[in-house]
Parts: C-alpha cells; structure tokens; sequence
C-alpha cells in the first residue's frame, strides 16, 4: 500500500443552498455533436458563454437559477434564438437545446474535482477524483446557528475508489463532523494511480465546507 496524502476540497452547501453550476462543463448533444459551457456563478446569478464545435455561440449570457433548474437564450451565428432548458443532478447538467421547433437532448457530466500529489521519489503520483456521492446535510441544531465551515477528513481510497475509514481531523461540531463523516465513507472515488498506470490505495484528505 502506498501511504501518499492527496488534499481533495469539496464544497458541501446547505440543502436550500442553490446549484454549483461554477466551472467548465463539456457534454454532448444526442446528435454527438460536442458542447461546452463556461459558468460563473455568484449565488443565485449565473453568467458564461457557450461554445459549439469550438465556435462561440454567445460572448455572453445571464440567468438565474430556480432552485437546480438553468435556463438561458443565447444566438448562434446566423442569429436563430437557442434556448437552453438545464437541470442539476447527481449525474451533471441533464435538459435539452431549443431552435425554434426543434428540441435536442444534451447533458454535460459530473464536473470531476481533483487532487494531486506525488511521493519523494517521484515514483508515484496518487490522483483522487471524486466520481460520485450524495452532500451531506445541515444538521437543525447547526442551521439554527448559522454555522459555517469546513470538515476536515481523512480517508482511505483503495484500489476500487472506495472510501473507507473515514476520520476527522479538523471540525465544527453541532453534528456537522458526524454529517461530513457519514457521507465522505459513502463517496465513489477514482483511485490513485502509480506513474506505471497501476492503481494504489492512498490516504486522502477531504475538505468538505459546509455554507448557508
């Protein structure tokens, strides 16, 4: 077993907290043609450009979000209106792309967020993606209170990407640690992998901030 320690930050918000939607998001249209959206988000406010087959579609839109649901209009080149219907899931951004009667289905994948090191020797570097996993939620006790932070957990992420005891090294209490705790040994990681394609079980530790 290799004892490598990768540093994976996942922000966690509150339940009522809205979508993060921040980011790069790369997908496909079920004709296969390729997608892409550059969002940035403050809030509830959401902003970016989409691009297709490279071309930028728009230099610029606007929308705000309704709960984890995105919708925006932007012109393609020969000015027809597009119309972008999306919805946030545990799997990406899920919906479809309107041009006047035609609708296509597009979904965008889970952005995958990631940490990176590698040992002295420079034999082996141990990269951990997250593939998939549920937010933990709010305790009442800590809504109530208004407290926001981050948990800091240590894992183990073996062969196979799975989780396994899961133990705090920084908290907030009021139920939050035992909510973070819960939920990161429940995750599905990527594994870490050797400089040789090989696969290693590594320790990593999770940030995961919890914001109202």
């Amino acid at each position: 077993m290799v004892k490598l320690v990768a540093l994976l930050t996942i922000a966690v918000a509150a339940s009522a907290a809205p979508a993060d939607l921040e980011g790069q998001w790369t997908g496909k249209l079920e004709s296969g043609d390729a997608v892409a959206l550059r969002l940035n988000q403050m809030g509830q406010h959401v902003s970016g450009t989409a691009l297709y087959k490279g071309t930028v579609w728009s230099q610029r839109f606007h929308a705000d979000l309704d709960a984890d649901q995105l919708s925006f209009q932007i012109h393609d080149p020969t000015g027809q209106v597009l119309t972008f219907r999306l919805k946030r899931s545990d799997a990406g951004l899920e919906g479809e792309i309107t041009a006047g009667d035609h609708a296509s289905k597009v979904s965008f994948p889970l952005k995958l967020r990631s940490a990176t090191v590698a040992n002295p020797s420079g034999h082996v570097i141990a990269s951990f993606l997250l593939w998939k996993g549920a937010a933990p939620e709010y305790t009442d006790e800590a809504r109530q209170a208004k407290l926001q932070g981050t948990v800091v957990v240590m894992i183990m992420v073996d062969e196979h990407g799975q989780a396994s005891n899961p133990r705090v090294i920084r908290g907030l209490g009021m139920g939050l640690d035992e909510r973070a705790v819960e939920a990161v040994g429940k995750w599905q990681f990527f594994p870490g992998k050797a400089l040789d394609g090989t696969r290693v079980s590594s320790d990593c530790i999770v940030e995961v901030a919890f914001s109202l």
